[in-house]
């Protein structure tokens, strides 16, 4: 074998081995960039929610009232709420003035479809709050969507509070049917709003999703919000803000089940969603 004939053997390998090398290389390029592609979009997607539901928006012309004081109503200490509303359908039509109607821990204002629950606290000693839900809207959901307001209250234990109010309100219509479609809405408070200062008299302005849900997935026919002409609304207020990715998860958990059990559920899907996180960031950094 000539040196000629060994160098370019030696040169052909040389190349092969090269050309292998950075195919090799192309192809882990290529996952690497499906992966950032990948986290992009899933990041993109997270601060689209988040951006929508970071903060909340005023109520516009909140009505005029004095609370009942209902001493007939267990009020909930848990910072949780469940609302029900009947005979929505008659409720969102003009004919509609009705004198009593059925709603946990609800009353009826001014005949029309607007409903503020009797207070309830955050825990035994924590801070007093109501919620209000306007049926044809308000603000900038007036006559499309069903709008929802957190309200901030003087309370007894306002003095020994930290101020202002802090925490994650989470607001779910339930599907009623195959219970996969839950509407969940979420927002953490504003702490600059005035809507969340402490109290200087009964209750602060109310803050809120005007845009809860369209007026009109509730009027269809057969809708899955809406049983025996009634819809439910769990409230939950949280200090320790639960996950956007995650709500629906949450949201699907047995309400019957005792509220300490349900916690631990909550904490053990939050410790999985750090996990998953933690394993993409993994996978990323191995390339």
């Amino acid at each position: 074998m000539t040196k000629n004939h060994l160098n370019a053997c030696t040169s052909q390998s040389i190349g092969t081995d090269a050309a292998s090398r950075i195919r090799q290389l192309v192809d882990k390029l290529k996952e690497y960039s499906k992966n950032v592609q990948l986290l992009k979009a899933t990041m993109k997607q997270l601060l689209s929610e988040t951006s929508i539901y970071k903060t909340s928006i005023e109520e516009q012309n909140p009505p005029e009232e004095n609370l009942p004081q209902n001493q007939n109503c267990s009020v909930p200490y848990n910072g949780r709420l469940l609302l029900i509303i009947d005979n929505i359908q008659s409720r969102l039509s003009e004919e509609y003035f009705p004198i009593e109607f059925f709603v946990y821990l609800f009353f009826f204002l001014d005949n029309a479809p607007v409903f503020t629950s009797l207070p309830f606290y955050t825990s035994p000693s924590g801070y007093k709050i109501c919620v209000r839900l306007y049926l044809n809207g308000n603000g900038i959901g007036q006559s499309t969507h069903v709008s929802v307001f957190l309200i901030v209250m003087r309370g007894e234990y306002d003095a020994i509070q930290e101020w202002p109010f802090d925490f994650q309100v989470i607001f779910c219509l339930y599907d009623l049917m195959n219970k996969k479609r839950h509407i969940i809405k979420s927002f953490q408070s504003n702490t600059k709003s005035i809507c969340f200062q402490r109290p200087q008299g009964e209750m602060n302005i109310a803050s809120g999703i005007p845009k809860f849900i369209l007026l009109s997935k509730i009027q269809e026919n057969n809708n899955p919000y809406v049983c025996d002409d009634s819809i439910y609304i769990q409230v939950m207020i949280r200090k320790n803000p639960i996950p956007i990715p995650i709500l629906s998860n949450v949201m699907h958990i047995d309400p019957a089940l005792p509220v300490y059990i349900q916690e631990e559920i909550i904490q053990k899907e939050i410790a999985k969603n750090k996990m998953q996180a933690f394993k993409l960031i993994l996978t990323l950094k191995s390339y």
